[in-house]
């Protein structure tokens, strides 16, 4: 593996940790639900499926979120993007020029 390969490598698995984050907040949190349903309040297991509940749908939030801050950086740093920021850079001072010549 080159050194190039590297940040690719690292980003690649940096985006995929989504998955396990899925599996085990809902299991790690449900656990310790049963633990405190079981052993602490001597409960029905309602702790465990509430706390399992709030886990996946807080991993399920964080997800989506990450994803669309994702998606809107590389809509900013796609060639489009650039091309249009370019063509309103050049605008801009032209535009300026015929509102000031318009007021005179």
């Amino acid at each position: 593996m080159t050194s190039d390969e590297t940040p690719e490598l690292t980003g690649q698995l940096n985006r995929s940790n989504g998955s396990f984050e899925l599996v085990m907040s809902p299991v790690l949190l449900g656990l310790l639900g049963w633990w405190l349903d079981a052993r602490v309040f001597h409960t029905t297991p309602w702790l465990t499926v509430i706390f399992a509940v709030v886990a996946l749908a807080g991993t399920v939030v964080k997800m989506y979120y990450g994803y669309t801050t994702r998606m809107a950086e590389l809509a900013e740093q796609s060639p489009l993007r650039r091309a249009e920021r370019k063509a309103a850079a050049q605008a801009a001072p032209r535009s300026g020029a015929d509102e000031g010549s318009a007021a005179a």
